[in-house]
């Protein structure tokens, strides 16, 4: 099932979006897609093998995941590329008795989520304002709204650390959340590549 659906997400993202509804015949495509392949990571690393512009990432906040996010200070034989609060880190799987490697996007989760609801809140015109875009339908409008806002950050007393910041789940589906901060890594990724050009 998830093969199937990430063929449909990439052949939908492939084909592209309608930037301007005044010219229905310019779409654009993205140039980097990121997924998330915390879960069932092994099918989701072999739905976008040698697929370019997707990369497979992995999400770390404070105590997420059994992890926290640790920025190494510098390149190794297995982290590729440092960027601004994510890594590249250079990993393996087998399928069909292959072995395949991967850069694999490590990001912190805790400083996109944050920047993510910072973007959501500033003035339309700001230069780091995400706007959203029309919806038809209300309920659509409303569920991103819930999922956008499924986490809020807290401020958290822990012994032996004191006063830690820990993002808690306020509503069950935050899959949004993590597509939508997911999305800044990327651009942020394409930005580091265009200025290394």
């Amino acid at each position: 099932a998830y093969l199937q659906a990430v063929a449909k997400l990439r052949e939908r993202i492939e084909y592209g979006y309608e930037v301007d509804q005044r010219s229905k015949h310019d779409r654009h495509s993205v140039d980097l897609a990121i997924l998330d392949c915390h879960w069932n990571t092994d099918v989701l690393y072999e739905s976008i093998f040698g697929v370019t512009s997707w990369m497979p990432a992995m999400g770390f906040g404070y105590k997420k995941h059994k992890a926290t996010y640790n920025a190494p200070k510098q390149r190794s034989s297995t982290v590729t590329k440092l960027g601004d609060e994510w890594y590249f880190v250079e990993t393996e799987r087998s399928f069909s008795g292959k072995i395949r490697r991967f850069n694999v996007t490590h990001n912190n989760a805790d400083a996109w989520k944050m920047r993510l609801h910072r973007s959501l809140s500033v003035e339309s015109g700001h230069p780091h304002a995400l706007l959203l875009p029309k919806q038809s339908k209300p309920g659509t409008r409303r569920e991103l709204a819930k999922q956008l806002t499924a986490e809020k950050q807290e401020s958290v007393y822990e012994k032996g650390k004191g006063q830690v910041l820990k993002w808690v789940t306020m509503y069950h589906k935050n899959h949004w959340l993590d597509a939508a901060y997911m999305s800044l890594v990327a651009v942020s990724i394409q930005r580091q590549k265009q200025q290394q050009q």
